[in-house]
């Protein structure tokens, strides 16, 4: 696995004040969180592979897990946590700041959210063998399916 710096980010961030860090990740693991974490690196700055956070949240992959991102709310603003503790402090929450102040309602803001996501989509590069492989594999589909 490659040597990374994801730059620019706020990791498990609790505000949208929290500091903006770099994480450095090598041999696929995370190695050092802060500014300029990237100085600890063994390779060559101009050697390290880069990806610029852009001021976003950075979260680990989740497995069998999920987490509230409730400051987020399919793509609106980032706002921090507000909200009582308990279900009910989670429901008066939310309808003071979203579904009463008028805001779009889930169905909606999904709905933008996929769109965006489908418009900014490149595929990744894909080895010409096996593009042949998946267009010959659709194409027998579609005459087994009589498309």
């Amino acid at each position: 696995m490659s040597d990374l710096v994801v730059s620019n980010v706020r990791p498990w961030a609790q505000a949208a004040t929290d500091e903006l860090v770099d994480v450095l990740v090598l041999r696929g693991r995370i190695a050092a969180v802060g500014p300029g974490a990237a100085r600890e690196a063994p390779s060559p700055p101009g050697q390290l592979e880069t990806v610029d956070g852009a001021g976003g949240v950075l979260l680990p992959a989740f497995v069998d897990a999920h987490a509230h991102l409730d400051s987020t709310l399919l793509g609106l603003p980032f706002r921090t946590h507000t909200a009582a503790p308990g279900l009910a402090g989670l429901i008066a929450n939310d309808r003071e700041n979203w579904r009463d102040a008028g805001a779009k309602d889930a169905t909606l803001r999904a709905n933008e959210v996929w769109k965006r996501a489908l418009a900014a989509y490149q595929p990744p590069p894909l080895d010409p063998a096996v593009s042949e492989a998946l267009d010959a594999f659709m194409a027998r589909r579609r005459r087994e399916l009589g498309e």
